[in-house]
């Protein structure tokens, strides 16, 4: 049993960076269309 939360907490250890790397590229994405918007509005709105 031991060795199997030590497992898990290795698990742990090991995808937590990447959700969280994962949450970044999300709002990196979230970011980068908010401003594509931004940049599709300006020609419709002139």
């Amino acid at each position: 049993m031991a060795n199997v939360s030590l497992d898990f907490h290795v698990a742990i250890a090991i995808l937590a960076p990447q959700s969280l790397y994962s949450a970044k590229l999300y709002l990196v994405a979230l970011l980068g269309t908010v401003s594509s918007s931004r940049y599709w509005r300006l020609p419709s709105s002139t």
